[in-house]
Formats: C-alpha cells, sequence, structure tokens
C-alpha cells in the first residue's frame, strides 16, 4: 500500500480530503433513508431506519442504486483510511465484516420492537418524525 500510495501523489489530497469529511457523506444517507422510510408509511421501513440507513436502503423496493452507492462509499472510506495511513489494511477488513455482523445481527433481534414502536407513534406527537400518514383516530 506504500507504494501505491508515494507512485500516487496526485490522490493524495483528495484521499485525505474523503478520509477525513466523507462523515457527512454517510449523514446524507442516514438522512435520505429517514425521509424515505417517512414518506413510504410503512413501520418495517422505520424500523430499519431506526436501526441503520443501510437496512432501510436494503429494504425500500426502489433503492438498489442509492444502496450500491452506500456500499462502494463506505468500501471507499475504508481503502481511503488505507490508503492516508490511518488504519492497517488488516483492520479497515476485519472491521467491515464486524460491523456487518453485528448490524444486521442486532437488527433481526430488536426489528420486533423497532417495528412496534414505528406503529405505535401513530397516537404519538412525535408522529410527524416518523410518518408522513394522518394521524390514527383509534385509542
Amino acid at each position: 500500500m506504500n507504494q501505491f500510495a508515494q507512485s500516487t501523489p496526485a490522490l493524495h489530497a483528495p484521499m485525505r480530503l474523503y478520509a477525513e469529511y466523507a462523515v457527512a457523506l454517510f449523514a446524507a444517507v442516514l438522512l435520505v433513508a429517514w425521509l424515505w422510510a417517512r414518506r413510504d408509511r410503512n413501520p418495517r421501513s422505520m424500523a430499519s431506519a431506526l436501526w441503520a440507513p443501510a437496512g432501510a436502503l436494503l429494504t425500500h423496493r426502489c433503492l438498489g442504486a442509492a444502496t450500491a452507492v452506500a456500499a462502494v462509499a463506505a468500501v471507499v472510506m475504508a481503502f481511503a483510511r488505507v490508503y492516508v495511513g490511518v488504519h492497517f489494511p488488516l483492520d479497515v477488513i476485519v472491521g467491515l465484516l464486524l460491523d456487518a455482523a453485528v448490524t444486521c445481527s442486532g437488527y433481526l433481534a430488536v426489528r420486533p420492537l423497532l417495528i412496534r414502536v414505528a406503529a405505535g407513534s401513530s397516537r404519538t406527537p412525535p408522529r410527524p418524525l416518523l410518518t408522513t400518514a394522518e394521524r390514527s383516530l383509534s385509542r
């Protein structure tokens, strides 16, 4: 990796900027996932958005391209962190795998509770944050 970094000086500035500031891109993915789940009016979509933006992107039927963009952005971020020397390659690989395993298993464990919370939100004051549906008249 050091030889590759030394032979590509034109990438130094872009990789450093991406490694430092791409967190804003992931914050945008969080916001987009929340907005799509809110508009979808489906408690399962909101449960996914509450747990992880990747879950919302994967469960939404029209977001294949957005899922691919998020996955590529994560891999490029991992590469950029290795490129600028902040992490070792094995650290990044293990981190990506561990994050994926914890996110998926945690979501599967917590999903039923999140769905009940999102579905029950139609009778609470924060309802507009979780859905665009009209307030439920049932008590």
